[in-house]
């Protein structure tokens, strides 16, 4: 009895000193927090007072908040009031749109995509016209995330363009009416032979689980289908109740797809198949690049991790973080009206392997909290087969297909726009074209091309010039023979069209672009990937695999 009193009494000791540690810890870190944002309001405060100049304090707070978020990861992010009423539509799923996609080139915003028969295309707007003006106000120091909000509002409200036309130069201002945009995540499925089917999927949108499931069941009915070729390439993700879908149509209900884990509890979930799987047996190749993130990770990686699918082409992007949106309680904020919103890193995805994706350390436990999680680190998983597969490093192909770098000079005229700044040209120059699978440059294209590279204002140095400047500033220092002077400035003379000698030169890997890019303007997103199908290494290798089926079983096989 009284050993058992003891161990009661040790117990309850163990309990409150553990308490009393947990209530110290908390106290000491709320006491820290307490602190530090005691010195924030009062350097906010002091710089607001005293500053030499007037300060703007709502982007003054808006750029601390920035700067704060940043050193976490690049996905939690601080949402403004004005930016609310545009995230609401889009969760709602019904937003009005003019159905166009944009990006930044240098300070431009250039419209990269127009969405066939919608407001933008029927107003005329085309891929590479510069967008100046959204309803008369200047969107220069305007953020892209802020001009694509602003660019959504309610089905049948207007909103005005002025833009700067890709070729002439000419400014003209559009008015168009936000329509509903129908679902453009499917951008193509064909049979690409007699037996292999194939499905491109652009982004994890709303209901695109069902438009996949669609068309493999269209395939499906309409041949004899041996195997499916499922491109994820390019994917950048989006909805994880459409990637857990999406993977319900390839394995069975109540199989794990995916799970989360946070800091608290009620972020520890799993996510299960919900429905009867549209085919367990034909066999699929899942084509991945370092482009395809996030959604597309948890698709390709459940297929790999069951066994159901060979994963072909290179490592994905490696996102495996799940970010969560909260409403910011204020007591300065007037009822009725938009709460700012903090969209926050809360967990991360674990693949039913019990591997995360994630490739980056942004906590910085291992070096600087931008680094890949080093080979060293990475743990080792079994799929259900039993075969290894590793975290740490996004999704690793089955079968990697290491495609050769670009030169420098195409890579370096394909991140300027150049090539697809010609497409516009083009297109300019061109009523019309053959059909996307009949379509091929001819060499006086190309030569047209290189006629117009010339006339473009776009300054790249090789490392041929690097090398020679340096030698040129050696030799005044040194003070070589004058010899040495001229057979230099020879070299800077047979330099003088490098921009020409070097598109002659990379006219293989140029051409291919050149094509792909011009046949989107005729033929939209669907007429580029038809085009480029045939040409296509990745497809060509995944039909060859699928027409393999010992080949097939080995790699999913753990032996």
């Amino acid at each position: 009895m009284l050993k058992s009193k003891k161990k009661i009494a040790l117990g309850a000791f163990s309990f409150l000193f553990l308490v009393g540690l947990f209530s110290f810890s908390n106290n000491d870190r709320y006491f820290a927090i307490s602190k530090n944002l005691d010195l924030y309001a009062h350097l906010y405060r002091v710089m607001h007072d005293s500053y030499v100049d007037e300060v703007q304090s709502a982007e003054l707070m808006k750029q601390g908040i920035d700067g704060m978020l940043k050193s976490l990861d690049p996905y939690t992010n601080y949402i403004t009031e004005s930016q609310i009423a545009a995230a609401r539509l889009r969760q709602l799923g019904s937003p009005g749109d003019i159905g166009v996609g944009l990006d930044k080139l240098d300070k431009d915003v250039v419209v990269t995509q127009v969405l066939k028969g919608l407001p933008a295309d029927m107003a005329g707007i085309a891929p590479g016209d510069v967008i100046k003006k959204i309803d008369g106000q200047d969107i220069a120091d305007r953020s892209l995330e802020e001009i694509k909000d602003y660019l959504v509002g309610e089905v049948g409200s207007d909103v005005m363009l002025t833009v700067e036309k890709a070729v002439t130069g000419s400014t003209e201002s559009k008015n168009m009416f936000r329509e509903r945009i129908p679902p453009q995540s499917v951008t193509y499925k064909t049979m690409l032979n007699d037996e292999i089917g194939y499905i491109k999927l652009s982004s994890f949108t709303a209901d695109c689980g069902k438009y996949v499931k669609d068309a493999f069941k269209a395939l499906k009915d309409s041949s004899d289908i041996k195997g499916l070729v499922f491109d994820l390439r390019g994917n950048p993700g989006g909805l994880l109740r459409e990637a857990i879908r999406i993977g319900n149509i390839f394995v069975d209900e109540g199989e794990l797809i995916v799970s989360t884990v946070g800091k608290t509890p009620d972020w520890n979930k799993e996510y299960f198949g919900q429905e009867d799987p549209l085919d367990l047996e034909t066999p699929v190749v899942v084509l991945t690049n370092g482009k395809s993130a996030s959604a597309s990770e948890i698709v390709s990686g459940v297929l790999q991790d069951h066994d159901r699918g060979v994963v072909m082409g290179t490592n994905t992007f490696g996102k495996g973080l799940v970010q969560n949106i909260r409403e910011l309680e204020l007591d300065s904020q007037p009822k009725g009206t938009n709460k700012p919103r903090l969209k926050l890193t809360v967990a991360k995805y674990l693949l039913p392997s019990g591997r995360c994706i994630q490739s980056i350390d942004y906590s910085g436990r291992y070096k600087d909290g931008v680094s890949d999680v080093p080979d060293s680190l990475k743990k080792a998983f079994k799929t259900k087969a039993g075969r290894t597969v590793y975290d740490g490093s996004g999704v690793t192909p089955d079968v990697v297909y290491d495609k050769e770098d670009l030169p420098v000079f195409t890579d370096f005229i394909k991140e300027k726009k150049v090539i697809f700044g010609y497409a516009s040209y083009y297109f300019s120059q061109h009523d019309s074209i053959a059909a996307p699978t009949e379509f091929e440059l001819s060499d006086e294209d190309f030569a047209d091309f290189v006629k117009w590279l010339e006339t473009q204002d776009i300054e790249f140095e090789s490392d041929t010039e690097k090398l020679l400047e340096a030698l040129e500033k050696s030799a005044e220092i040194e003070k070589y023979d004058p010899v040495v002077a001229e057979n230099i400035e020879q070299l800077k003379e047979s330099l003088q069209s490098k921009n020409r000698n070097f598109a002659m030169q990379q006219k293989a890997e140029i051409m291919p672009m050149l094509k792909e890019e011009i046949v989107s303007r005729y033929y939209y997103q669907a007429g580029k990937v038809e085009a480029t199908l045939k040409d296509d290494k990745l497809v060509a290798n995944a039909i060859e695999l699928l027409g393999k089926p010992d080949e097939m079983k080995r790699i999913l096989s753990a032996n």
